[in-house]
């Protein structure tokens, strides 16, 4: 692909009114008034504390951390002993997950995950993050071909933000979907929205698992290999 079918591409992408609007002046001013406000307000109402954010950091049970993790913990199950015949290995992903997050659900897991924080001692307020991270979601616009696009759905991978809030999203999902269908896998591991998974139930029961979770939260599309 050339320069110019790129740049058409992208024109093509960000016409989708579901993803992007099109502004007409730099909003670059309002949005730093904006923020300034937000954090001016937390800062007076001594609304956060040197712990703010805690649990958005902390890794859920079943993830991966990282490459060398899951290899230790599939090293782990091989040392359990022989998995039964019909064992199928599957892999899973969510297809433009960053992108696809709703607004309301990701602030929702973050409110969740901000008050067990809580429960657990720490003093930041709840509210005040998810306001937070409410802007970096709502305010978050950029310039291509002189032209400025405000996102307006889901959230950008060029955020720092984005790799936590997606595996936090991605932890409250996994939950409900684990907890609502009446066959478990037997293994389930998961770094942000790339799965792995060993099944002990049979093909057309993890068929019907792979369409459960096609159906758990549209838009958002499971694969699985």
């Amino acid at each position: 692909m050339n320069t110019t079918e790129c740049s058409t591409e992208c024109t093509k992408e960000l016409s989708n009114t579901l993803y992007y609007k099109k502004l007409d002046s730099d909003p670059t001013v309002t949005y730093n008034n904006t923020i300034k406000r937000a954090l001016q307000e937390g800062i007076d109402k001594r609304e956060f504390d040197m712990k703010i954010g805690h649990a958005l950091l902390q890794p859920h049970p079943t993830p991966a951390q990282d490459d060398i993790d899951f290899l230790r913990k599939v090293y782990q199950i091989n040392n359990r002993g022989p998995l039964p015949p019909d064992t199928l290995l599957c892999t899973m992903d969510v297809s433009g997950l960053y992108t696809n997050i709703p607004h309301e659900e990701g602030l929702t897991a973050c409110w969740t995950a901000l008050e067990a924080d809580r429960e657990r001692g720490a003093e930041s307020s709840s509210s005040f993050l998810c306001r937070l991270i409410h802007l970096i979601l709502s305010l978050y616009f950029f310039t291509f071909s002189d032209n400025t696009y405000l996102q307006v759905h889901g959230t950008a991978m060029s955020t720092c933000m984005a790799p936590t809030y997606a595996n936090i999203f991605m932890g409250a999902i996994e939950t409900g979907l684990l907890y609502a269908f009446p066959d478990k896998p037997l293994v389930w591991l998961r770094y942000i929205d790339d799965i792995f998974l060993i099944w002990t139930h049979g093909r057309a029961k993890l068929e019907a698992f792979i369409a459960h979770a096609n159906t758990f939260t549209p838009p958002l599309n499971s694969q699985a290999v």
